[in-house]
């Protein structure tokens, strides 16, 4: 690319710089640098990486020469789509990956099948010839962008904010139907507590025993261990219930009640 601008002598290259693992923070700090250096009088911005181009889009919009100065980038990402759809970004080199990906996806089954693959071309690496299949690719500014939805969808603003809010309803349901659930656990735990507790009353009931002594009027005394609380003693004459006396007693827990 280099070679051919400089055949152009209308152009000019301001400065050409490569940068560690394409980091769009230091190309966003080099393009600064080089608008401060000509007084923002420079033309174009070329990035080899879409998320280079995007950082360049937002540094020239933050000073108000997103209008003046051309961006291309390479790769058509997400970010610089929607900034070409958007008006602040002049065009992006499309490399087309999913027709890469059907030629490598080739290339691998005719080397699994065949042991060889149909290649374009070898391109010299070092010591070696290495074949190669050239894939083709578009230019796609403004006017064309729509070829960029089969990938990415809608990119205009408005959609993108539209997906935002869903995200937030969706994120906001999930967080509500988290509430309601811990609401039913809490109560779900009370009433296992209540049911727990009404459970240990009444064990604790069952568990009592009520010591029972009777004295005769002869000065017998039989004692007996009945299992649970004394609601109500009667004492009836064995004759029949006409000669002897009859009484009643109501007795609450404790060690024992009687009546005679």
């Amino acid at each position: 690319m280099l070679a051919n601008l400089k055949d152009q002598p209308q152009v000019r290259v301001v400065l050409t710089k490569n940068h560690e693992r394409g980091d769009p923070r230091l190309a966003a700090a080099t393009l600064e640098q080089t608008l401060a250096g000509n007084n923002n009088q420079i033309d174009a911005v070329i990035a080899t990486d879409s998320r280079m181009a995007a950082a360049a889009v937002e540094m020239l919009k933050s000073k108000g020469l997103s209008q003046k100065v051309i961006t291309v980038g390479v790769g058509a990402d997400q970010q610089a789509s929607r900034a070409l759809v958007a008006g602040d970004h002049n065009a992006e080199v499309d490399l087309m990956p999913e027709i890469m990906a059907q030629h490598a996806f080739d290339a691998a089954v005719g080397l699994a099948t065949t042991g060889h693959w149909q290649y374009d071309t070898q391109i010299k690496n070092g010591d070696f010839d290495v074949p190669a299949k050239i894939t083709p690719v578009r230019l796609v500014t403004k006017e064309d962008s729509y070829l960029l939805e089969q990938r990415w969808g809608k990119l205009t603003e408005e959609d993108k904010q539209q997906k935002q809010q869903q995200g937030q309803q969706n994120q906001q349901g999930q967080h509500e139907q988290q509430g309601q659930q811990g609401q039913q656990d809490q109560q779900g735990q009370q009433g296992q507590q209540g049911q727990q507790s009404q459970q240990g009353q009444q064990g604790q009931q069952q568990g009592r025993k009520t010591t029972l002594r009777v004295t005769t009027q002869d000065g017998k005394t039989v004692e007996i261990q009945i299992n649970g609380e004394i609601k109500k003693i009667e004492t009836i004459d064995g004759a029949g219930g006409q000669g002897g006396g009859q009484g009643e007693g109501e007795g609450q827990g404790g060690a024992g009640g009687g009546g005679s």
